[in-house]
C-alpha cells in the first residue's frame, strides 16, 4: 500500500471508530458517554498514526462538541486559553533566545567537554544531561538539540550508520530516556507535567508550589534515575572507546569567542522566572498575581526589546513565530479538552468502575493503574497520556478512597517512564539512522522494570508515608 493511501486510510479510520461508538450502544452507555469514549479512540488513532498534524488532532473536540454539545462549548473553548499554555510556550520563546545567541552550543560543549571517550561514561552522561536539561525545558526541545549535537560527535568518530552500532544506538536512546524520565523532575518538564500540575491544582483549589512536587516525586526520580544508569550499564557493546571524541568537543568549545553580553542574557531571562517559580511560597503574599506562568511570559516579553550586538533583537516576533511549537500548544489544550470532556460525560467513572472490577487489593489496583498509564503513554504521547488518565484516576479514588494526590504523582512517574514506542520525541533519534526494532528491544526492559518500581514504591509511599499523598 502506497504511503497516501496509509494516510488516506489513518485518517478515515479515526472518524470511523468514533461513529462506530456513537452508534452502536455498547454496555447501555449514555451517548454523552460514548461520544467521550469515541473521542479518545479518534484522537488516539491519529496521536499513535500522525495521518494529520498532532496539532490538528488537538481541535478535534472543537469540532466534535459543536455538532453533539456533549459539554458547553465555552467548556472547550476554556481549554485553550489556561495558564499552563502561557507557561509552555513563554518557556520555549525564551529557549528560542539560546539558539539565536548561540548559547545552546555552548551550554552543550561545556557540559560535554568533561566527558572522555568511554563509551559507558558517555552513556550516563548524555543520560544525565537530557534527564536534568528536560526538568525545565520540553521533551522535544531538549531531544532535538541533543540528538543533533551527539550525531556530530559520532560522525567525528567515524560511525556514520547509528544502525550499525549498538553504542552510538544506545547513546541516541540514552538521550530520549533521559528526557523522558526528566520531565517528571518539576511542572515545567515538558508538557504532560504541566497538565498533570493544572489537574492537581482543580483538586487542590489553590496552586501547586514548585517546591511540593519535588518532594513528592524526588523518590521516583531517584529511584528509576539509578535503576536505568544500572540497565545501561548492564549490556556489552560493540567498543569500549570512541576515537577523539573529546578532542572534538574540546576543539568545538575553543572555537568559541568568550561568553558576552547576548548569551548572559538569554540565560538570566530563562534563570529568574525559574528561579522565582520555587521560590514563589516566600514571596507570593505581595505579588499573588506573579504566578510561574506570568514570570516566563514577563521573561518572554523582554527579550523582544533586548537589542544585540550586531543590532538586531535578541527575539524577533518572525523567528519566534516561525519556531513556536505552535502543534505542541494545540495539542496540550486538545488533550485538556479531551480530558474535560471525559470527566463532564461520566466516562471517567465507567473506566473507573471497570479498573476497580480487576483490583483484589490496593497494590493490586496500583499496579493496574500504573501499567495502563505506561501502556497509552507508549502509543500515545504522554500530554494525551495525562489527559486520558487524570480524569479516570480521579475517579477510581473517590470510590476506592485511595488518596487523589499521591494517585497523582505515582501516575506521572508511569506517563514519564514508557521508552519502547517511536512516539513523539521518542521518534527523533530515528531520523539520525536509529531501528525502531532497537529502540523496542533495549527499552523494553527499561519500561517493565519502571511499571514494577513505581508500583512498589507508590504503594509504600501511601501506606508508611501519609504525608506523601497530601498537599
Amino acid at each position: 500500500m502506497s504511503k497516501n493511501k496509509k494516510q488516506t486510510l489513518h485518517i478515515l479510520l479515526g472518524p470511523g471508530m468514533f461513529l462506530l461508538f456513537l452508534a452502536v450502544p455498547i454496555g447501555g452507555l449514555a451517548f454523552p458517554v460514548r461520544s467521550a469514549l469515541g473521542t479518545i479512540l479518534w484522537m488516539s488513532w491519529w496521536f499513535v498514526t500522525q495521518p494529520v498534524s498532532q496539532g490538528v488532532t488537538g481541535l478535534l473536540p472543537i469540532a466534535i462538541n459543536a455538532f453533539l454539545c456533549v459539554m458547553p462549548m465555552e467548556e472547550v473553548l476554556g481549554c485553550y486559553s489556561e495558564e499552563l499554555l502561557f507557561l509552555e510556550a513563554s518557556a520555549c520563546l525564551i529557549s528560542l533566545t539560546w539558539s539565536r545567541t548561540g548559547f545552546d552550543k555552548r551550554l552543550a560543549g561545556t557540559i560535554l567537554r568533561v566527558i572522555g571517550p568511554n563509551v559507558k561514561v558517555q552513556l550516563i552522561v548524555w543520560f544525565t544531561v537530557a534527564t536534568l536539561m528536560s526538568a525545565v525545558l520540553a521533551n522535544i526541545v531538549v531531544v532535538v538539540m541533543l540528538c543533533s549535537i551527539s550525531y556530530s560527535m559520532l560522525k567525528f568518530v567515524g560511525i556514520g550508520d547509528v544502525s550499525k552500532s549498538k553504542a552510538a544506538t544506545t547513546i541516541m536512546l540514552a538521550i530520549i530516556w533521559g528526557a523522558e524520565h526528566g520531565g517528571m523532575g518539576t511542572p515545567l518538564g515538558g508538557s504532560m507535567s504541566m497538565v498533570v500540575a493544572n489537574y492537581m491544582e482543580q483538586v487542590l483549589g489553590r496552586e501547586l508550589f514548585y517546591i511540593d512536587w519535588i518532594i513528592r516525586i524526588l523518590p521516583f526520580f531517584l529511584a528509576l534515575y539509578f535503576i536505568a544508569v544500572v540497565l545501561m550499564m548492564a549490556p556489552k557493546y560493540d567498543m569500549k572507546n570512541f576515537a577523539g571524541s573529546k578532542a572534538e568537543i574540546l576543539s568545538s568549545m575553543e572555537a568559541l569567542p568568550p561568553m558576552g553580553r547576548d548569551e548572559w542574557c538569554s540565560l538570566l531571562l530563562f534563570l529568574i522566572p525559574i528561579i522565582l517559580s520555587f521560590t514563589r511560597p516566600l514571596w507570593q503574599a505581595y505579588l499573588p498575581g506573579l504566578t510561574p506562568a506570568a514570570c516566563f511570559t514577563i521573561s518572554a516579553i523582554i527579550s523582544f526589546f533586548i537589542i544585540q550586538k550586531d543590532g538586531t533583537p535578541l527575539l524577533t516576533f518572525k523567528y519566534a513565530t516561525d519556531n513556536l511549537i505552535w502543534n505542541i500548544l494545540s495539542l496540550i489544550a486538545g488533550a485538556n479538552a479531551m480530558g474535560s470532556m471525559i470527566t463532564s460525560t461520566g466516562a471517567d467513572v465507567v473506566i473507573a468502575d471497570i479498573i476497580n472490577s480487576f483490583a483484589s487489593n490496593d497494590f493490586i489496583l496500583i499496579l493496574v493503574l500504573v501499567s495502563l498509564a505506561v501502556l497509552i503513554e507508549e502509543v500515545a504521547c504522554c500530554t494525551a497520556a495525562a489527559a486520558i488518565f487524570m480524569p479516570i484516576v480521579l475517579a477510581v479514588c473517590s470510590t476506592t478512597g485511595l488518596p487523589t494526590i499521591g494517585m497523582m504523582f505515582i501516575t506521572e512517574a508511569a506517563i514519564t517512564s514508557a521508552f519502547c514506542m517511536p512516539v513523539s520525541s521518542r521518534a527523533v533519534p530515528l531520523a539520525y539512522g536509529v531501528k525502531t526494532s532497537d529502540m523496542f528491544r533495549q527499552g523494553l526492559p527499561g519500561t517493565v522494570t519502571a511499571i514494577l518500581v513505581i508500583s512498589v514504591l507508590g504503594y509504600a509511599l501511601l501506606k508508611f508515608c501519609p504525608s506523601f499523598g497530601i498537599l
